[in-house]
């Protein structure tokens, strides 16, 4: 499990769905990313909550995926999101 227990999007990024997936652009570094479907549901649910453990559960619950590997790929995308200057994190 990654030290990260809750995130915030960071209030520079802009984002739109187009056809089922999120570009995001952070209007400061001016670095744009793309979600997938998965990806934007991640962001959807993120976007109402910022509880880690609660992201995952949710997903959890919408995706037919081992536990394990979802946490992990979560956290890797909350990682390259952090790295990015999309998201903020905290442990707390």
């Amino acid at each position: 499990m990654s030290s990260v227990q809750n995130i915030k999007i960071n209030p520079d990024v802009i984002y739109q769905e187009v056809e089922g997936e999120v570009v995001l652009l952070n209007t400061e570094s001016e670095k744009y990313f793309g979600l997938d479907s998965v990806g934007a549901k991640f962001w959807a649910i993120a976007s109402e909550t910022g509880n880690v453990n609660e992201i995952i559960t949710r997903m959890y619950d919408i995706f037919d995926v081992e536990r394990d590997r979802l946490t992990n790929d979560i956290n890797i995308l909350i990682k390259k999101m952090i790295d990015g200057g999309v998201l903020s994190g905290s442990a707390e």
